[in-house]
């Protein structure tokens, strides 16, 4: 939310009429799966921040930001309100490619080095959402997650300078 909002919300009436979930009854409450992250330092920042911010873990945030871009921010909206049992189906409970030396060089000049790796627990349902996106862009999946979050957690424009100094089309 923007922090120097002055209204609240015009819309009165009820939400799910007027844009109702596409994952009814899923909580993604399970984490049955894993991925392993070798995160670059400037990322790892950015969901250092965030979690700080929020006062929630790394997993958290990392969850939270692929849940966005696999399903939509506003399903994540919808996801929200049914862990804190707001919907009427909502129980009420809480809650390969090789890369070129040039490719690993131009990503630590505007990602940074990687030194943490990650294993990140997340519900199947979302693994398999970013497995199918990454092999449409014919990416590995630790490579395609990498560049998801460059692009929710760095600034647009530090971004496509990474994408242009790495080449059209290019991996990584």
């Amino acid at each position: 939310m923007w922090p120097h909002a002055k209204r609240g919300t015009r819309f009165y009436g009820d939400i799910d009429e007027r844009s109702p979930s596409q994952l009814p009854g899923q909580f993604f409450d399970i984490d049955d799966a894993v991925i392993k992250l070798w995160l670059p330092e400037n990322l790892l920042a950015g969901v250092d921040v965030l979690s700080c911010d929020y006062g929630v873990s790394r997993p958290a945030i990392l969850r939270w930001v692929l849940f966005e871009h696999v399903f939509g921010r506003v399903e994540f909206a919808h996801l929200k309100r049914r862990q804190r049992g707001e919907l009427e189906d909502s129980p009420r409970f809480v809650f390969s490619r090789e890369f070129t030396a040039r490719a690993r060089a131009i990503r630590v000049k505007f990602l940074g080095k990687s030194q943490d790796d990650i294993k990140l627990e997340l519900p199947n349902a979302l693994r398999d959402g970013l497995k199918k996106l990454a092999n449409r862009r014919d990416e590995p999946l630790s490579a395609y997650v990498r560049r998801v979050l460059a692009r929710e957690l760095l600034a647009e424009s530090d971004y496509l300078d990474w994408q242009a100094a790495c080449g059209a089309g290019a991996v990584e």
